[in-house]
């Protein structure tokens, strides 16, 4: 077939699924607690993020970032959230998230300690060497699906990235920004002992493929977070 590759794509079932608010009401709710370093000492500017767990919006809050004693009262819409936690740029310390959070009603959190991680710095570029910007970098335990969390973990104007984790085996994932032609990339069981350069990574181009995906309802309601997966129509092997 002139030398082109059949392929069939999947979609798996996404985690979240359909496009619609998890909160059943507009009332206000607060969340009180402390963000400390792991001896108990608080941390300032840490920003939480409500992120909305059905449909993946960050919602607006108010009072959402620790004052120098590491405590915070935000407030916020009532709803089931994952609470991201941002620790200030600069700073060595993880980032941290809490799942699920049901916050139909005004709580108080349970101390939230961060420790302190190593720095992973490198550099994406494409095939000619030249920087692209907006690559994020994901960090998997070693044959896991599940990332760990991370923030501030994309390619900067100059292809540079910089990302704090916790020293250990990593699979590593490099995304290219959405609509691009670029690849994506995946380093099997890198090992990151401690602040660590690595290797500069070029992504390759390809084919992009683009689509929608919706529910059977009738109404027909998108799908976020479907992922797509590319498979060898011959071999069977995931492209």
């Amino acid at each position: 077939m002139n030398g082109s590759r059949l392929i069939r794509l999947i979609t798996i079932a996404p985690l979240v699924a359909l496009l619609a608010p998890s909160y059943t009401s507009a009332a206000l709710v607060t969340l009180t607690g402390r963000v400390t370093d792991i001896g108990g000492t608080g941390i300032s500017g840490v920003q939480i993020n409500f992120v909305d767990s059905c449909t993946g919006v960050t919602a607006g809050a108010s009072g959402n970032v620790t004052s120098v004693t590491g405590s915070f009262t935000a407030v916020v819409n009532a709803g089931t959230y994952d609470l991201e936690f941002f620790p200030p740029a600069g700073t060595l310390f993880t980032a941290d998230r809490i799942k699920s959070f049901d916050l139909s009603a005004s709580k108080t959190l349970a101390p939230v300690a961060l420790p302190f991680g190593i720095t992973v710095a490198g550099k994406v570029t494409d095939g000619a060497g030249a920087a692209i910007a907006g690559v994020y970098l994901h960090f998997l335990p070693p044959g896991s699906t599940e990332r760990v969390f991370t923030v501030r973990d994309k390619t900067d104007t100059l292809g540079n990235y910089s990302v704090v984790v916790a020293p250990g085996t990593y699979d590593l994932h490099y995304g290219p920004p959405l609509g691009t032609r670029f690849t994506a990339l995946a380093r099997s069981s890198v090992p990151i002992p401690g602040n660590t350069t690595l290797p500069t990574v070029a992504l390759q181009s390809g084919l992009l493929v683009t689509g929608t995906v919706f529910d059977s309802a009738a109404q027909g309601h998108a799908v976020i977070n479907a992922n797509i997966d590319a498979f060898d129509a011959v071999s069977g092997a995931e492209i």
